[in-house]
C-alpha cells in the first residue's frame, strides 16, 4: 500500500506541476478568462488570483509531501503517509484533474496556449529537467547499491536510465522559432492598441484612444455599436468582434486605426429612440462598463444598440475600471489620470476618429444588429456613410466583415479587404483579399510564411505577454493587436534569440556533464555501500529490543543477589559480585537462568 501511495503522489505532483505551469502561461489571456466567466455568472470578478493562489499552495504541499517521501526513501524507510495527509492528497488530484477537464471543454483554445508557449520555454525546461534528473541519481544509485536482487537493481537501473537517454535525445524534438540566426530575424511586428490602451485608460473611451496615440501604436482597434441607428450589422463571426483587427499591408507611416463594429452587442436602451449615433462598446450590454444598472436598472440588460445617444451621453464609463482594475495598473496613474479616468463617458466613433486622425489604418468589423432594429436592413449603409464622413482615405480603410462584401467594394472599390477565417493563401488572393485577422492560436509559423510569400498581412490578436510577442516576432508577424502597448512598443528586440549552432553545442555539453555526474554517482554509492548489508531502522529497533531481554534478567538477579548479601542471606560463592579479599572479581561465571532461579530459591 505504501508503493500505491508513493505512487499516487507522484503522479499528482506533476499533474499539478502541469497545471500551475498553463495557468501561468494563460496570464496573456487572464482577462479574457474573467470576460467569459463574467457572462456566464453575470458579474465581474478577477478570478485569476484565486485560482493562481490556490494552485500554488497546491504544488507547494504536494511537491512538500514528495520531498518528504524521498528522504524516507535514502534512508530506507517506508512512506507511512498519515491519514491526514492522505485526504489531502486525494482531495488535490481530484480537484485539479476536475478543474483541468473544466478548463478543456470550457477554453479548449487554451490548451494550444501550452504548446506555443513550450516554443519559449522548452530550451529551459529541458536544462531544469536535466538537472533534477541529474539529483536524483544520488537517490538512485543509493536504493540500486542497497538492493539484494540482481533483478530488483536491474529493473531499477534500466528505468532510471531511460528516462535519462529519454532527456538526453529530447533536444532533437524541441522547436522554436527564436532558435535562428540574428541575420535572419524580421522586422518588429507593428502594435495594435486593442479598444485603445486599456491597461492605461478605461477601454473604448476618449481617454484610452488619447493613451494608445501618446504610446505611438502603429494602430488602435475600438468596438463600435449603433444607438438604435447607426453601424454594425454583422460580421461573419462574432469571435472577430473581441479582438483587434490587423494593420494590413499597407506600409504607411503614423498611427493606424483598427476597430471593429460591434452593432448589437453593447448598448442598453432606455428608450426606443433610433437616432443612429454609432458609438463605442464590446459587450452585448452595458452593465460592466457603465453603470447602467444604477441610472436605468429596468434596462440594465437591454442590448446596447436599443438606446438612444441622450441616455448614453448620461452614462459613466470610467468608474468600473477604477473600481475592478481589471489589468491591476490603476493604482499606478497619477492623480490627474486617476481623476479624468473617472470622469469619462462613452464614446462616439466621430470623436474617437477625429482623435486618431492622420495616417490612420480603420479595419471594421461588424455584428448582426437585432430584428427589431430600426437599421437592421441598412446598418452597412450607415457604417459607411460614417466611416467615409470622416475624411479617412479609403485605401486606409480594412473591412472585415462577408456580409455585402460585393456591395462595399462598390461604394469603397479602394477598401483594403481582410478576412476573418483562415482560408488557402491563394484563394484569399483571388477572392482580393490584402489580409487576415486571426487569433494567435489558429496559425503555425508555416502559415505566416505562406501568407506573406503571397503578399497577404496578418494580424494576431490578443497578444499581452512579451514572451508571446518574441515568439510571434520570430514567426514573421506583421502586427498584433494588443493591451499591453506601452509595454510591447518598448522592446528593441525578442525576448532571447539564439543560433541552433549555440544551443546544439549547449545541450550536448549538459548532457555531457550530467552523464559524468551519474556514472560517477553510481561508483562512488556502489563503493560506499556495497559493504553494507541492507538493513532497515526499523528492523535494527526491534532487533535491539529483542536482543535486551536476557540481559536485564542478569542485571535483575545480579540486584535480588545484592539485597540478599545486605540482608545476611548466604550466597553461594559463583553468585558473589566481590571475592574474599574485596575485590571484585575479574572473570564473572555465566549461569543459565535455571540454575539462578534454583539457587535463589
Amino acid at each position: 500500500w505504501e508503493r500505491l501511495w508513493f505512487l499516487i503522489l507522484t503522479f499528482t505532483f506533476f499533474l499539478t506541476v502541469i497545471w500551475f505551469y498553463f495557468w501561468q502561461e494563460v496570464h496573456n489571456d487572464y482577462n479574457e478568462i474573467n470576460w467569459f466567466l463574467y457572462n456566464r455568472m453575470g458579474y465581474w470578478s478577477d478570478w485569476s488570483i484565486p485560482i493562481l493562489v490556490t494552485t500554488a499552495a497546491g504544488v507547494t504541499y504536494i511537491t512538500a509531501l514528495l520531498i518528504l517521501a524521498l528522504c524516507h526513501i535514502a534512508v530506507g524507510q517506508q512512506l507511512n503517509l498519515h491519514w491526514i495527509h492522505k485526504i489531502g492528497l486525494l482531495t488535490t488530484l481530484i480537484t485539479t484533474a476536475i478543474t483541468m477537464c473544466s478548463v478543456a471543454q470550457l477554453w479548449d483554445d487554451e490548451w494550444d496556449m501550452v504548446a506555443i508557449s513550450l516554443q519559449a520555454t522548452a530550451p529551459f525546461l529541458h536544462i531544469g529537467a536535466l538537472v533534477a534528473v541529474t539529483a536524483l541519481s544520488w537517490l538512485i544509485s543509493g536504493q540500486f547499491a542497497r538492493a539484494e536482487r540482481a533483478t530488483s537493481q536491474m529493473m531499477l537501473f534500466t528505468a532510471y536510465f531511460a528516462v535519462v537517454i529519454v532527456l538526453y535525445l529530447t533536444p532533437l524534438t524541441i522547436y522554436s522559432p527564436c532558435l535562428m540566426e540574428k541575420k535572419d530575424l524580421g522586422l518588429k511586428p507593428a502594435i495594435i492598441g486593442h479598444r485603445g490602451a486599456p491597461m492605461l485608460a478605461p477601454e473604448n473611451t476618449l481617454m484610452s484612444f488619447q493613451k494608445a496615440v501618446e504610446q505611438k501604436v502603429y494602430g488602435v482597434q475600438v468596438d463600435v455599436v449603433i444607438r438604435q441607428g447607426p453601424l454594425s450589422r454583422n460580421e461573419e463571426d462574432g469571435a472577430v468582434c473581441s479582438l483587434s483587427n490587423t494593420c494590413p499591408c499597407s506600409q504607411s507611416e503614423g498611427l493606424n486605426l483598427q476597430f471593429v463594429l460591434e452593432p448589437p452587442e453593447i448598448f442598453f436602451l432606455y428608450k426606443l429612440s433610433y437616432d443612429g449615433v454609432p458609438f463605442l462598446m464590446h459587450d452585448k450590454t452595458l452593465r460592466r462598463t457603465t453603470n447602467v444598472e444604477q441610472l436605468f436598472p429596468e434596462l440594465a440588460h437591454e442590448h446596447a444598440s436599443m438606446f438612444n445617444w441622450t441616455d448614453l451621453e448620461r452614462l459613466n464609463a470610467g468608474e468600473w475600471f477604477l473600481k475592478h482594475d481589471p489589468f491591476w495598473t490603476a493604482s499606478s496613474l497619477s492623480a490627474s489620470d486617476f481623476l479624468k479616468a473617472a470622469n469619462q463617458s462613452v464614446c462616439p466613433l466621430a470623436d474617437m476618429l477625429e482623435t486618431i486622425k492622420g495616417n490612420a489604418t480603420v479595419l471594421l468589423s461588424l455584428q448582426d444588429l437585432p430584428l427589431d432594429h430600426p437599421y437592421y436592413s441598412t446598418s452597412i449603409n450607415v457604417t459607411l456613410e460614417t466611416v467615409l464622413q470622416s475624411g479617412i482615405p479609403q485605401q486606409a480603410v480594412m473591412w472585415l466583415p462577408n456580409s455585402e462584401r460585393r456591395l462595399v467594394q462598390e461604394i469603397a472599390p479602394d477598401f483594403q479587404q481582410t478576412s476573418g477565417i483562415k482560408a488557402d493563401a491563394q484563394h484569399l488572393r483571388d477572392g482580393g483579399f490584402q489580409g487576415l485577422n486571426l487569433r494567435y492560436t489558429k496559425v503555425t509559423r508555416d502559415d505566416i510564411r505562406e501568407y506573406t510569400a503571397a503578399n497577404l498581412s496578418v494580424n494576431l490578436y490578443v497578444v499581452n505577454e512579451p514572451w508571446l510577442y518574441s515568439i510571434l516576432w520570430c514567426s514573421g508577424v506583421q502586427s498584433v493587436t494588443s493591451d499591453n502597448s506601452q509595454v510591447l512598443s518598448r522592446m528593441r528586440s525578442p525576448s532571447w534569440l539564439m543560433s541552433p549552432d549555440v544551443y546544439s553545442v549547449i545541450w550536448i555539453t549538459a548532457d555531457l556533464v550530467s552523464l559524468v555526474v551519474i556514472v560517477g554517482v553510481f561508483i562512488f554509492q556502489k563503493w560506499r555501500l556495497g559493504s553494507i548489508q541492507t538493513y532497515n531502522p526499523e528492523q535494527i529497533m526491534l532487533s535491539a529490543a529483542v536482543h535486551r531481554t536476557p540481559i536485564i534478567a542478569m542485571v535483575k538477579t545480579a540486584i535480588n543477589t545484592l539485597k540478599e548479601i545486605n540482608s545476611g542471606v548466604d550466597v553461594p560463592d559463583e553468585l558473589s559480585l566481590c571475592s574474599e579479599n574485596g575485590y571484585a572479581n575479574e572473570v564473572i561465571t555465566p549461569m543459565d537462568q535455571r540454575d539462578a532461579k534454583l539457587r535463589i530459591d
